[in-house]
């Protein structure tokens, strides 16, 4: 009994945890403001994105000229292509909120590093779906604790009704040794 408690306790906690994670989905969208470091020079471009589910597409502005963006998502992960002169410029990275860092490979003919922030306006959708993420942790935090609770409840049930058992036990003996006392009596 107190392994299928456990059980059941863990699996809600699990499934809480989870869905929180699915709150604080990857969201790229947004203007994001990038500073690039090269042997080659630095630059500052400018990318202006919209996730689509783990699709990234959007606008590339800098060094380069511009170019439409093509990419993916992958949790905190993602990839950004722009084409130039017939090849790709493939930036390759991670993110958290309102922050990204990474590398860049210019089409096979050297490599970079990046960092960006985003710009103001999505940042706030950033940091309330932070607030929302928080929230979720906190809710799955008092399921656990109910959860806790709950098995607890169901090992006193348990106690008591062992001690319930062990009593009629106690009780059926008690009348066997009554009744033989009686019967060496007679």
């Amino acid at each position: 009994m107190k392994k299928i408690n456990f059980v059941i306790a863990f699996l809600v906690v699990f499934g809480l945890v989870v869905g929180a994670s699915f709150v604080q989905a990857a969201d790229l969208d947004g203007t994001w403001n990038l500073k690039v470091t090269s042997p080659m020079g630095s630059g500052t471009p400018v990318f202006k994105l919209k996730q689509a589910g783990n699709k990234l597409s959007g606008d590339y502005k800098g060094t380069f000229g511009e170019a439409p963006v093509k990419g993916s998502v992958d949790g905190n992960n993602f990839t950004m292509k722009i084409p130039q002169s017939g090849q790709w410029i493939v930036y390759t990275g991670t993110f958290a909120g309102n922050t990204m860092k990474g590398t860049i490979d210019f089409a096979g003919q050297g490599n970079g590093d990046f960092t960006g922030t985003r710009a103001a306006g999505k940042a706030e959708k950033a940091e309330k779906a932070e607030v929302k993420a928080e929230k979720a942790a906190v809710k799955a935090e008092k399921a656990e604790v109910k959860a806790e609770k709950a098995a607890v409840k169901a090992e006193k049930a348990e106690v008591k009704a062992e001690k319930a058992v062990a009593k009629k036990k106690v009780k059926k003996s008690t009348k066997k040794t009554v009744k033989k006392a009686v019967k060496k009596v007679e």
